[in-house]
């Protein structure tokens, strides 16, 4: 325990991201905003105000509050804070690192799956759509057919009907 204790950098020098607890010190600060103002008020005078440590916290106590105003949600910044403590975790305290942006391209990814997604769907719904069409044009020559064939059997009975008349009046002329 007391062997690890000088490897770590001064606390001025560790970015709020990588102290252990960080992102759970960030989220007391969103839930009680008015706790923000009252911890700046008791800052000892003889603390430097620019150190790193002090103006990252000061980034992250404003940033809740300016983001709200602007639309984000709670939950919208809980989940980025979850993010920023998930990739501090796998992230070396080394700034040289090759890669630091390890993580950056990986957000491009899903939208890219959601864009391919929704045009699947979309051509579903097209090739489902056209289908019912299909179905309303078989039903529609259904009834067409079905009227045709009802007009011709109204113009058959219609001509029964004529004879049956001329019938009639023949019968009739024939009784007198």
């Amino acid at each position: 325990g007391e062997t690890a204790a000088p490897e770590m950098p001064p606390p001025e020098e560790v970015p709020l991201a990588t102290v252990p607890g960080a992102g759970q010190a960030v989220k007391a600060v969103v839930a009680e905003p008015p706790t923000i103002r009252e911890g700046r008020k008791r800052v000892p005078e003889g603390v430097d105000a620019n150190a790193p440590s002090k103006s990252l916290r000061r980034d992250h106590t404003d940033r809740p509050s300016g983001s709200s105003r602007g639309g984000k949600s709670l939950a919208a910044m809980q989940l980025c804070l979850d993010s920023n403590v998930f990739m501090s975790e796998g992230v070396p305290a080394d700034v040289s690192d090759p890669d630091p942006l390890a993580f950056a391209d990986a957000p491009s990814h899903p939208p890219v799956d959601v864009a391919q997604y929704m045009k699947r769907a979309a051509d579903g719904k097209n090739a489902e759509l056209m289908r019912e069409l299909e179905d309303i044009r078989t039903q529609f020559s259904g009834l067409k057919v079905s009227n045709e064939h009802l007009s011709q059997r109204l113009a058959a009975l219609q001509e029964q009907v004529s004879g049956e008349e001329k019938l009639k009046a023949a019968f009739e002329e024939f009784k007198r």
